[in-house]
């Protein structure tokens, strides 16, 4: 087979409407922080968009990816983000939104030349793995300081104080700005009962909480 027919070959693969896509992933220095989850099944995972959370308390464990091809559909990029889940033992993911890429495919044969534009669809995400706390607080997402979007009747963050509109800026003493991880250690991964201390900055004055984690109800 000449170069011209294995260059149309490849174009043809591309375009032949089968869809497919490859996972990979990345892990997280906060991996160790819970064991990994053991799922016999990959759609056991949860998924998330990135606006909502679990009830869970849940550790980040690895930033994981599904690369599709030109006909991959988002159930098989869906399914691929649950494969890589369960790989890296992990229960949750948080989905980002969705992007792609795209590229040039071309040939040259009997005088003719063909092009193609392939939009390549991908899923990203954060694979987490379930803890065993509840601590009641949605934060604004995709924010650098962690802003109370939403405190849950009767949580825990309601019988600390912990109310909407408040920027958490340590816990433990340690600034969450400077530690990514922070909120997974200190409180994520911690057992009902532990009592974490959080400041938080209300109405331009700093005060001390008390946050008694609990078991979800």
């Amino acid at each position: 087979m000449n170069t011209h027919s294995l260059a149309s070959l490849a174009v043809l693969l591309i375009l032949s409407g089968c869809g497919f896509a490859r996972g990979e992933h990345k892990m997280l220095e906060s991996a160790d922080l819970i064991a990994p989850k053991t799922l016999k099944r990959a759609s056991d995972v949860q998924l998330f968009q990135a606006d909502a959370r679990p009830k869970l308390g849940c550790v980040k464990t690895a930033i994981i990816a599904d690369n599709g091809n030109g006909y991959a559909t988002r159930e098989h990029l869906e399914a691929g983000l649950r494969k890589e889940a369960v790989a890296v033992g992990a229960d949750v993911v948080i989905i980002r939104p969705a992007g792609q890429t795209s590229m040039n495919v071309g040939t040259y044969g009997g005088g003719i030349a063909l092009s193609e534009q392939i939009n390549f669809p991908n899923l990203v995400g954060v694979a987490c793995r379930t803890g065993t706390i509840w601590h009641g607080i949605r934060f604004v997402p995709d924010q650098k300081a962690w802003i109370v979007r939403y405190v849950f009747d009767g949580s825990p963050a309601q019988k600390a104080d912990i109310r909407e509109g408040d920027e958490i800026v340590t816990v433990n003493g340690t600034f969450l700005g400077d530690d990514p991880f922070a909120w997974d250690r200190e409180v994520n991964a911690k057992s009902p009962s532990t009592t974490v201390e959080v400041q938080v900055i209300r109405s331009g004055s700093k005060q001390r909480l008390q946050l008694v984690l609990e078991s979800p109800k």
